[in-house]
């Protein structure tokens, strides 16, 4: 295929859900160029590869086949050790290269073999690149697209960890004027405006393109799509209490404790007044936590329909 020629699009023929989310977020972030084959490599050398092809002897064979050029009844026969030897002294020896490696996996192959968050660690790097603010926003746009076409998060979970003041703080004078017009129009039908149907006006897309990256990414990317599905170890922004290991979140090393120094003797009266128990306080009793507020969406409706009355 020529660079001339439009890239087909991608179709992951994994199930709905975090699945295929990922591939389709990994697709995109191959496709916009925030990642390449180096830094798929970088993540999983060849010895991560093979052993996440370890039940599948037919695969690892084909790639030594491909980047090696040694037999496929040989290859077939060999280990997922041997195979990330062979691999490993071909990228050495400069025999393959990232390129050839990666050509041989799809985003979906990634999927099913690869470890889940290494890989949710790998597209979150394009991501968040600061070079190209709009490549970044692009990328962004395509996480939350992906995320609320496989259900990871739903769209009223979206607009409501951004928050309405957010939304009219940032989006332009014709978004929120086709917004309006849209409440608008659903009040005089009698139908309901609400989440679904802003994002239908607002897409994800030109959320991201609006909106602060960090905002977006830590309201609603962090918590609500990467850590609630297991792609991230908690929800804390980088720098907090985790470091990243191989393939898994790290728990940061803890402070040593220091023995505790030795107490002197107490004479026996002091014992024995130590010993009687100390008058019981009454437990000071806790303020009922507030309700939380009614949805935001609902009440800024509701206002319009009554100007419009």
């Amino acid at each position: 295929m020529s660079d001339d020629e439009p890239r087909p699009a991608f179709e992951s023929a994994l199930a709905p859900g975090r699945a295929r989310f990922l591939a389709r977020v990994l697709d995109h972030a191959f496709a916009l160029g925030r990642i390449g084959p180096a830094d798929l490599l970088r993540h999983f050398p060849p010895r991560a590869i093979m052993a996440g092809l370890e039940g599948e002897p037919q695969r690892r064979a084909q790639i030594l086949v491909a980047c090696t050029g040694v037999r496929m009844k040989i290859a077939i026969k060999k280990s997922a050790e041997s195979c990330a030897e062979d691999l490993q002294i071909a990228l050495d020896e400069e025999e393959t290269d990232a390129e050839a490696i990666a050509a041989l996996l799809s985003p979906d192959d990634l999927v099913r073999y690869l470890d889940a968050r290494e890989l949710w660690a790998l597209a979150s790097e394009g991501a968040r690149s600061p070079d190209d603010p709009s490549a970044a926003a692009s990328h962004l746009g395509r996480v939350l697209e992906a995320a609320l076409a496989d259900d990871l998060v739903s769209p009223a979970e979206l607009v409501g960890a951004l928050g309405l003041d957010t939304l009219v703080a940032h989006l332009d004078a014709p978004t929120l004027a086709r917004a309006l017009g849209g409440a608008l129009e659903a009040g005089r039908a009698g139908t309901p405006f609400d989440e679904r149907r802003l994002l239908d006006l607002v897409p994800p897309p030109h959320l991201a393109a609006s909106l602060p990256f960090a905002l977006v990414w830590e309201r609603v990317v962090v918590p609500s799509i990467a850590a609630r599905h297991g792609l991230s170890g908690d929800a804390s922004p980088p720098g907090g209490g985790r470091r990243r290991g191989k393939g898994r979140d790290v728990a940061a090393p803890t402070q040593p404790t220091q023995p505790a120094s030795p107490q002197p003797a107490q004479p026996a009266s002091s014992q024995a007044a130590s010993s009687q128990p100390a008058a019981s306080q009454p437990a000071a009793s806790q303020p009922a936590a507030s309700p939380p507020p009614s949805g935001e969406l609902d009440l800024a409706i509701d206002d319009v329909l009554d100007l419009d009355g």
